[in-house]
């Protein structure tokens, strides 16, 4: 496993660097900090006042450590380090776009789907990455539910006997008071109806200490349960973080990871290869690679879908199926994720298809005759399987 490339841009003793409340006390919160610790002087004097207000800076001393000094285009730097771009949004943009706030039942709950739910404990995150698209609700540090409001969310899921899977959330919901988290998580586990329990969350990539034992035991107490995290880059797979991961897998939680296609950070087969293959390692699975979503702000990060698809196309081959992340668009106003992935087919001529291989050697024709005209019994002059008994 690679070791982070940065110094660490606050001095801590060791226990305090594997500390992870000593890690959230100690975020760097401003853009003057950040460029500072990166070593970028005059960075800050490219980035608006207000556009500061609106989506302030946040980052651990440990992510920020995995970032290389003096480079403004390092994958880590260019996820946390404020751009005058955000200031800017272009056409079909909006803070909302997945409209979660329309489609929001009670206070942090979001319903999109019938059999499925959002719960949205705190919007809270000790680092805000800055393709986020929920980035609308950091402002003001952020917002945790009550105990009551919570409560209320749960009661919301246990009076709609439609919804089977729970998707817990954030924010990142691990920054949630354990007492609380601990709360909620069991409350919803006795619900009858619920048969898929989810949690996401980035602490694995920008906080990795928070997997600590006191953590471990409440998730393993409420299994069957699904880890969702989301590493983009393979730099990101450091010795702490596969050591976080391990212990989520030996728990007995299966993990999955969503990866954001950002332009100049993961946009290659090549940056996707790597990182699917540090996952799969580590016994993560890789799950879904999203194109952004059209959030205000983020569109410096947008990559054209025919260059995804591109990207995903030449995983092909190089790797087992399950380490390829399915690409898809969430679709604007909550109406659902769609797949794109890539086609191999290239011509058919009536029964005979013609394939690109991904190990190369030009087309490769495949007949469909069987499939077509029924099975092999149905056919004169050739012999079934025999009849049973």
């Amino acid at each position: 496993m690679r070791t982070p490339r940065g110094a660490r841009p606050r001095r801590a003793t060791s226990a305090e660097w594997s500390d992870w409340r000593w890690q959230v006390r100690n975020r760097l919160r401003t853009v003057e900090e950040v460029a500072a610790a990166l070593r970028l002087p005059g960075w800050a004097q490219n980035v608006e006042r207000g556009l500061l207000r609106r989506f302030p800076v946040a980052v651990t001393p440990y992510y920020l450590s995995l970032a290389r000094p003096g480079k403004a285009n390092d994958p880590i730097a260019r996820q946390i380090l404020p751009a005058a771009e955000e200031g800017v949004a272009l056409a079909g943009e909006t803070p909302d776009p997945l409209a979660e706030d329309a489609l929001s039942p009670v206070p942090g709950v979001v319903r999109r789907y019938p059999d499925r739910a959002l719960i949205v404990p705190t919007s809270f995150c000790a680092t805000h990455c800055r393709h986020c698209f929920r980035k609308r609700g950091w402002a003001g540090g952020g917002v945790a539910l009550k105990k009551s409001e919570l409560l209320r969310a749960v009661e919301f899921v246990r009076s709609t006997p439609a919804i089977r899977d729970v998707l817990v959330t954030g924010g990142d919901p691990l920054h949630l008071g354990p007492r609380l988290l601990a709360m909620l998580l069991t409350e919803l586990r006795k619900v009858p109806h619920l048969e898929v329990l989810r949690v996401a969350s980035r602490a694995p990539v920008t906080l990795p200490q928070r997997i600590d034992e006191e953590l471990l035991a409440l998730l393993r107490a409420v299994r069957p349960l699904w880890f969702l995290t989301h590493f983009n880059h393979r730099v990101e797979v450091t010795p702490l973080a596969a050591s976080a991961l391990r212990r989520l897998v030996d728990a007995g939680i299966p993990v999955q990871n969503q990866t954001v296609l950002l332009k100049g950070v993961n946009d290659t087969s090549a940056k996707q290869l790597a990182l699917a293959r540090a996952l799969l390692a580590l016994g993560v699975r890789p799950y879904y690679l999203h194109l952004p979503d059209p959030v205000a702000g983020t569109g410096h990060f947008r990559v054209p879908l025919d260059r995804a698809v591109d990207v995903v196309r030449g995983m092909f081959g190089k790797i087992a199926g399950f380490g390829i992340p399915r690409l898809v668009v969430d679709l604007p106003g909550g109406k659902g994720k769609v797949p794109v992935m890539p086609s191999f087919l290239r011509r058919r001529d009536g029964d005979d298809l013609w394939f690109e291989s991904p190990l190369g050697g030009g087309e490769v024709l495949y007949r469909e005759r069987a499939a077509n005209r029924g099975d092999a019994r149905s056919r004169p002059g050739v012999a079934g399987p025999p009849e049973p008994g």
